[in-house]
């Protein structure tokens, strides 16, 4: 059965020169950055029965950028990514990269990347210095992307003072699951999901530590609002009903068993996390997807590629 892969990354040569160029080194980053290698990863995805990957910018993102320097270099980036997707549309799409915080910069490149350059839709990290996508502040541009119906792919990445946090293990090991579930209780507390019914968000990683903390949102985010609490907890149900859910380094029995009871299958999607996970961890995660018995075909065939074609129609054929 092929697969379309909505959670993948490149690296490309101009990100990591404007790395060098400000002195960011890998270790600064936390994780290694493996360069961008087309024939490579067209390699893997054939071995893998990858039909399409749905590649985008991971974290750092446009952490150590700001102002025009973020603008240019976020350009340059999606302008790269483009030309990947026309080269080879049904094996690439792409998701834009957006100069957030940088709210009035990232208007302005949806409308590019969007019309210009036909982007597949837009990659967000879960925070930008501490303030997370649900905040007012966003706003406008989740509004802007509810507008074109487009799909948000959020990546997690690290907040402010990590280093106490992850206490100098890999932010991805849990640091990421913790901070996309942050990410999503702001989209909750900001109800986006009412707000902007058009748009398609798809959150990393199975959700993060929601399929085992879903019941415990539902019974205590409500006290931050006034009012019924059932209405507080339907408000937390009906937004993590609303999203889609990538099953990039989730490809194990618990962690299956957890989020097949909380996400409705026709909102899992297909995800391995190229380049960051090696590939023979992403064939035994594949290997427990296929194998997993809350699975039944008709629900494979929907997580492998169906429900992407739903999100991204011209992928469809």
């Amino acid at each position: 059965m092929g697969s379309i892969d909505v959670h993948t990354h490149f690296i490309p040569q101009t990100y990591l020169n404007a790395l060098a160029d400000i002195g960011v080194t890998e270790k600064q980053v936390g994780f290694p950055l493996q360069p961008w290698d087309i024939d490579a990863r067209l390699a893997v995805m054939d071995r893998q029965g990858i039909d399409t990957e749905v590649i985008s910018l991971s974290s750092p993102s446009m952490r150590f950028w700001h102002g025009d320097d973020a603008r240019m270099l976020t350009r340059k980036l999606n302008e790269e990514l483009a030309a990947i997707v026309r080269d080879r549309p049904a094996r690439f799409g792409g998701f834009a990269t957006l100069p957030l915080p940088d709210v009035d910069g990232a208007l302005a490149e949806i409308g590019y990347a969007f019309d210009e350059l036909g982007l597949d839709g837009a990659v967000l990290m879960t925070n930008y210095g501490g303030t997370y996508l649900g905040n007012a502040k966003f706003a406008p541009v989740l509004d802007e992307l509810n507008r074109r119906g487009a799909v948000l792919f959020v990546h997690p990445t690290e907040p402010p003072e990590s280093e106490i946090l992850t206490q100098g293990f890999p932010a991805p090991a849990f640091e990421y699951p913790a901070d996309t579930t942050r990410t999503v209780a702001s989209l909750i507390d900001g109800d986006t999901a009412k707000r902007c019914p058009g748009l398609k968000i798809i959150v990393s990683h199975g959700g993060g530590t929601i399929p085992f903390l879903k019941d415990r949102l539902e019974l205590l985010l409500p006290w931050k609002w006034d009012g019924d609490p059932q209405d507080g907890a339907e408000r937390v149900t009906s937004t993590l009903d609303s999203l889609y859910y990538d099953l990039a380094i989730v490809g194990f029995p618990a962690s299956l068993a957890a989020i097949e009871k909380t996400h409705d299958v026709s909102r899992l999607l297909t995800g391995y996390d190229l380049p960051f996970v090696p590939e023979k961890a992403l064939e035994a995660g594949r290997k427990n997807i296929e194998a997993f018995g809350g699975f039944s075909d008709d629900d494979r065939t929907k997580i492998s590629f169906a429900n992407a074609q739903t999100l991204f129609p011209r992928l469809a054929g």
